[in-house]
């Protein structure tokens, strides 16, 4: 292995039976991807062939989650708007050959029909807030198309979301589940400059917009966690709704955020 951490480390453990205490802290300092990750592992161990939606700018912890599921003989293929090619020198080295191999499909999601070979699950981790706002860019210095002016950013669909679950669920078996984080938090628009200094949005689920998401048609809610961070790292919300309390950061980060599991119905 050619990467390692404790959030890898623990979500390999959940991948293989362990237990995720939710009533623990993690990660102090750290995003939200040191529990978005071992939440996925939950659904990855429960399941034999997966779709994996954003692989190309998985967080390192991520793909290694993604590389012990290959392990124990997991199959994957993802849906990207870029090709990982695009970004491989920044995945750890021991894994990019294997992480390269993944089957892409490229394109906009909510424009692909996976119907005719289902899976038995999707993991879409801190994906969702981004589609509709963001493009590809054939130029050399950057993989997303997005503007230097702030004024410049495009508003997203309204439909963007049912869209988006309506091709994830004719993508899942009966019965198939959907593995969904999003930023939590009051709800709106957040807009922040990426590495290159271009201006990026994604969409912060509050209690309208989440509602909205988890009652269209076609899936079940299985379960839910809100977590925010804390002096001392990221906390299960209880009640749930605290989650919508969480306040971005002042780097235009989330703070909170919203980790469910949806049953194809």
């Amino acid at each position: 292995m050619s990467y390692s951490s404790p959030t890898l480390e623990f979500s390999l453990d959940i991948l293989n039976g362990a237990e995720f205490d939710l009533t623990k802290t993690y990660g102090k300092g750290e995003t939200e991807r040191c529990v978005e990750t071992p939440w996925a592992a939950e659904t990855l161990a429960k399941a034999e062939r997966v779709l994996d939606i954003g692989l190309a700018m998985s967080h390192p912890d991520y793909l290694g989650l993604l590389m012990g599921f290959l392990e124990k003989g997991g199959k994957i293929e993802a849906a990207d708007i870029i090709r990982p090619e695009r970004v491989q020198s920044r995945y750890p080295e021991g894994w990019r050959d294997r992480i390269l191999e993944i089957p892409v499909h490229i394109g906009d999601v909510r424009q692909m029909d996976f119907s005719a070979d289902p899976f038995d699950a999707i993991t879409c981790i801190s994906t969702l807030e981004h589609i509709g706002f963001d493009a590809p860019s054939d130029r050399a210095d950057t993989a997303f198309d997005r503007p230097t002016e702030l004024n410049d950013l495009p508003d997203r669909s309204v439909d963007a979301d049912h869209d988006a679950l309506a091709a994830f669920r004719k993508a899942l078996k009966p019965g198939g589940l959907l593995c969904l984080t999003v930023p939590g938090g009051v709800g709106a628009t957040r807009k922040i400059k990426d590495s290159t200094g271009r201006w990026a949005a994604y969409l912060e689920y509050g209690p309208e917009t989440w509602s909205a998401l988890t009652s269209l048609p076609g899936f079940e809610l299985v379960s839910q966690v809100g977590v925010a961070e804390g002096p001392d790292g990221w906390q299960k919300c209880e009640p749930f709704e605290d989650v919508y309390q969480a306040t971005v950061g002042d780097n235009g980060l989330p703070r909170g955020c919203i980790m469910s599991v949806l049953k194809a119905v």
